[in-house]
């Protein structure tokens, strides 16, 4: 590869990194630059006008190619498992918790309890599962702000269950656990979480299937580095769950 190439390849990668960060919030940032900061390197080598005589430094080099390819794979494969079907009716639709705002559901929440609504209007007889706490950010409970949201699109309130002590993914799931039992689940919630989602089911061995609310462009790849560290951490801690 000629060293015009390089630079090309590198500046793209900048380009997609630093165009991802806004808007900036510094817990999304902090969260999400240890998952890009090995593509931060590679892209650093790449300016370089001479490679680097380290082994030490081309042993990075290496590392860092590498995790690039593996993390755009790995956002390929988060990508067609969120675009799975409904293979058959759910009993239960879970929504997800996300912001609570000063003037109730943010826009990311909103649009996950429109698909719930969606699905409970195609599957009349699935009950509507709204889990989420109130959290540091928060105006009020997200569970609570869920079932408000949902109730005034149409839904009847006798068809929602209201968990809302959950603080993060697991704790959806493990917190509606009891009410899903063995039942089948639509698991609703944004594109880039549902792989994350899906493991954590496993895990618990819950029969849920992703249900995808959106469809992430490259502003939202902030979100998908951060995913990185959470799948990993939920990784670990589903093994923990499961001793």
């Amino acid at each position: 590869m000629d060293r015009w190439a390089k630079k090309g390849i590198a500046i793209f990668l900048l380009l997609l990194m630093f165009g991802t960060m806004f808007p900036f919030r510094l817990r999304s940032f902090l969260q999400w630059i240890w998952a890009a900061l090995p593509i931060f390197i590679l892209s650093i080598f790449l300016l370089l006008k001479e490679e680097p005589r380290s082994k030490v430094l081309k042993a990075l080099k290496v590392l860092c190619a590498v995790y690039t390819i593996l993390i755009f794979s790995l956002f390929g494969f988060m990508k067609w498992y969120s675009a799975q079907d409904l293979k058959e009716a759910p009993d239960y639709i879970l929504v997800f918790g996300a912001e609570m705002t000063s003037d109730g559901v943010s826009p990311m929440l909103a649009r996950r309890c429109d698909k719930a609504f969606e699905l409970s209007e195609i599957y009349s007889d699935a009950e509507v599962i709204v889990s989420g706490w109130q959290g540091p950010g928060d105006a009020s409970n997200e569970a609570e702000g869920m079932r408000d949201y949902l109730v005034a699109k149409g839904l009847s309130e006798g068809r929602i269950f209201v968990e809302p002590n959950a603080s993060d993914t697991l704790e959806n799931l493990r917190f509606s656990a009891t009410e899903i039992g063995d039942g089948k689940v639509a698991m609703v919630s944004d594109d880039f979480h549902l792989f994350r989602i899906g493991l954590i089911a496993h895990f618990l061995k819950i029969e849920g299937s992703p249900v995808s609310c959106s469809n992430s462009g490259i502003r939202s790849l902030r979100f998908w580095f951060r995913e990185v560290l959470a799948i990993a951490w939920s990784a670990v801690r589903g093994v923990i769950l499961t001793k």
